[in-house]
């Protein structure tokens, strides 16, 4: 299907801070996200759990290897340790003398290596293995929702300053039509054609129009370092940005774009994998109530020199088949089955609430979009309806047909129009971004993802 893009008159927006041509730093919307994705280190943190989920999927798939441990022990003792043994017969005359045996025990070095291997765990290996991979699955979804509310915050940010500029823009207009007036309704004095109420009444509606002016560039200002503050850039680095207001009507159904968000969404998937490893937290649980079996095996070593002849060591094995079967463990495994369970069950309740959040969000994703186009295709005429009132008054008023008040009404209603007709096309661009990210596909359009 052939996607029908609303493209407005392209704006050039105004740095904020006064540089150089050659130090500005122009940027597209496509350039900010970019920045975004790069530079934002709020972004940059939850794609750092990735690593983290990766590293726990090894040490558990380490589990079912075997574990090879090497001892070493080095012993000194002050004193040659000796055995005197009694004198089995004693003849008169000739006094039993006891026999006395030294042993070198000073200097004494031992060595040992230790080899398991896991035979049969009841599963307990197999599910902290599975809720390993389901916990890098889940940072994969983390990372995803992270990614499209960063594009979405960089959206918002960008088309924030687009419409600060615009009214920047509708401000200066105003002032500067405020003032062409006043100018006049002076000149029409000079000929007795106003009064000095009239004056009076024109340079008072200059002057209440100069704080709206300096509130729209504070605005600007703002709007800006929110951006800069999105994308990574230093409050101080110049922009300018080139862009337009652009959006992009829904092309699913309502029912259909609820649909694709259950299957789509980062937070539903998220949802999902936390059920399942639920599941495998409880077969984890129950398992330790089960019987596993090792395999275990010891060389030891040991010799009161430290040499590299072979003979000069003494040195034993010994294989052995390991049995463990839990029979009382104080009721500790049926406490953790119960809490197993309440946590298996929190999380089925905690998927259901996510699917109804997901179909709210969705439905007020598009009830505000469609607020939006309305507040537009009513404003799509009046803003040069506006313009030539304006127009219209300034002559009329010169003529002397009508009072200085129209006029000032008249501009009144220009600034207005124009306002709204800015506000409008903001709301649909950023509506439009809202829906993508409601149905989970913002960032990710024409990508195959489970």
């Amino acid at each position: 299907m052939r996607r029908r893009w609303i493209v407005f008159v392209p704006v050039v927006l105004f740095p904020v801070l006064s540089a150089h041509a050659q130090d500005t730093l122009r940027l597209t919307l496509d350039d900010c996200i970019r920045m975004a994705l790069e530079k934002n280190p709020g972004y940059l943190a939850v794609t750092q759990q990735t690593q983290v989920a990766r590293g726990r999927v090894r040490e558990a798939l380490g589990s079912f290897l075997p574990q090879v441990n090497l001892q070493g022990s080095y012993t000194w003792l002050e004193k040659v340790f000796a055995v005197e043994i009694p004198p089995l017969f004693s003849f008169p005359g000739l006094p039993a003398k006891p026999i006395r045996t030294e042993l070198d025990f000073t200097l004494d070095y031992q060595g040992s290596v230790q080899f398991t291997q896991p035979i049969f765990t009841s599963g307990r290996l197999w599910h902290s293995f599975q809720q390993a991979r389901l916990a890098q699955q889940l940072a994969v979804q983390q990372v995803r929702q992270a990614r499209q509310q960063i594009i979405l915050q960089t959206i918002r940010s960008f088309y924030g300053c687009l419409l600060a500029d615009e009214f920047v823009r509708v401000a200066e207009q105003a002032v500067a039509v405020a003032q062409e007036h006043r100018q006049t309704v002076e000149r029409q004095r000079q000929v007795g054609m106003a009064t000095d109420f009239d004056v009076l009444r024109a340079r008072v509606q200059e002057a209440n129009l100069l704080p709206r002016l300096a509130q729209a560039r504070n605005g600007q200002r703002v709007a800006y370092l929110a951006l800069k503050t999105v994308v990574g850039l230093g409050p101080e680095t110049p922009v300018r940005l080139i862009g337009q207001f652009k959006y992009r009507k829904p092309e699913l159904p309502l029912e259909e774009a609820i649909r694709l968000a259950l299957r789509r969404r980062p937070e539903v998937r998220q949802a999902e994998i936390q059920r399942d490893m639920g599941e495998h937290a409880l077969k984890l649980v129950k398992a330790s109530d089960n019987p596993s079996l090792a395999l275990v095996g010891n060389y030891n070593f040991r010799s009161n020199v430290l040499t590299s002849k072979l003979d000069r060591w003494d040195d034993y094995y010994t294989v052995n088949v390991a049995l463990s079967l839990p029979i009382f463990d104080g009721f500790t495994t049926h406490a953790r089955v119960t809490q197993a369970r309440a946590q298996l069950t929190s999380a089925d309740l905690g998927l259901e609430a996510t699917r109804r959040t997901v179909r709210l969000e969705v439905e007020q994703a598009y009830l505000k979009f469609q607020e939006a186009e309305e507040r537009l295709n009513s404003q799509r005429t009046n803003v040069d309806q506006a313009r030539e009132s304006v127009r219209i008054a300034e002559l009329s008023y010169r003529q002397g047909l009508i009072t200085n008040l129209d006029v000032i009404s008249a501009q009144l209603a220009l600034t207005e129009a124009e306002t709204n007709w800015s506000q409008a096309l903001h709301d649909c661009s950023v509506a439009d971004a809202e829906i993508r990210k409601a149905i989970g596909i913002l960032g990710e359009e024409g990508s195959e993802l489970p």
